[in-house]
């Protein structure tokens, strides 16, 4: 398991949709990508891959609506499972969101639907 992106709203990966990740960087000029080196070399001893993406980004202006938040994190969700590989476990958490109700069966619903998807 890695974490892709805790509630600080960082991204360990180059992911299009938030600021704050290490596309936005200076390490390997913009370049770096900690999921899919994690990835390539889980896989790489025969290991299974997974990730933690926080549904909570207290840093990102769209939290106040939820519905446009919930949208941002499904792109995010979706942008990981298309990207990464199969991923044999995603966790997320409610933890800490100042009172945001989550659409998980949404979240579940995009999560399964972009894993389905032939590679």
């Amino acid at each position: 398991m890695l974490v892709a992106k805790h509630h600080d709203g960082f991204c360990s990966g180059p992911q299009n949709k938030p600021a704050t990740s290490v596309k936005n960087s200076p390490w390997r000029d913009g370049k770096g990508d900690v999921v899919g080196d994690v990835a390539r070399a889980a896989r790489k001893y025969g290991l299974k891959f997974g990730v933690y993406l926080s549904p909570w980004d207290r840093h990102d202006p769209r939290y106040n609506d939820a519905a446009a938040y919930d949208r941002y994190y499904n792109a995010e969700l979706t942008e990981l499972a298309q990207n990464y590989g199969d991923l044999v476990e995603f966790w997320l958490d409610g933890a800490g969101s100042a009172g945001h109700v989550y659409d998980f069966p949404k979240i579940l619903e995009t999560l399964r639907h972009v894993s389905a998807r032939p590679p």
